[in-house]
């Protein structure tokens, strides 16, 4: 998950894989969170503690389980910019919440708690560096990112961007694309937030 802040994202799909004993048996989870403020950081790896114990599985011993699930490794980093090379390609699924409230461009990259949604114009500066960190992780084929955006972030250019970072990417299956559609959408408060699914295709 690139921007976990309290992690509470991540640790509920980590509790989920382990409700599901079909996927324990065959693959183990090996997760990932990043954010530029550390104390956010600490803050998921404490929540990851608290709730490693949660959605156990009856039929699934714990030894088995443990060996499936791996630790939650904590990065502080800008996006996900030093795992890059090690995980290029090999991401099944990816999360991201970004900082997508159009602000002042000024705002963006301060590490204080704006920096949870300070977007910049259009809310898209943030969200628009990650692309290409997208595109270099995910899995060809199967990889599927998650991201949240709202109706200000202009979602038709944004799809419309993936599209075309996948075309520059000379290391990819040229017949394979990014494309970006809205899996579901909900009222917030004075806001629409809609759920992306980014999947190849």
């Amino acid at each position: 998950e690139i921007g976990c802040g309290s992690g509470a994202v991540s640790v509920f799909f980590r509790r989920q894989w382990k409700s599901r004993p079909e996927l324990m048996e065959k693959m183990e989870l090996q997760s990932f969170v990043t954010d530029v403020n550390k104390r956010a950081l600490d803050v998921a790896l404490q929540t990851e503690e608290e709730n490693s114990g949660a959605g156990q599985n009856d039929g699934v011993e714990e030894e088995n389980s443990q060996k499936k699930l791996s630790s939650m490794e904590a990065i502080n980093c800008d996006l996900a910019t030093p795992l890059l090379s090690r995980l290029e390609s090999s991401v099944d699924v990816l999360l991201f919440n970004p900082p997508y409230v159009p602000t002042d461009d000024e705002e963006v990259g301060c590490l204080d708690i704006s920096a949870a949604w300070a977007g910049g114009a259009d809310g898209r500066r943030v969200i628009d560096r990650a692309v290409p960190q997208i595109s270099q992780l995910l899995r060809p084929q199967t990889g599927t990112a998650y991201l949240v955006t709202v109706d200000d972030n202009r979602p038709a250019q944004l799809a419309h961007l993936f599209q075309q970072q996948q075309q520059h990417n000379s290391s990819r299956d040229s017949k394979q694309q990014l494309f970006m559609e809205p899996l579901f959408r909900r009222r917030a408060r004075n806001e629409y937030l809609t759920i992306q699914k980014i999947f190849w295709g």
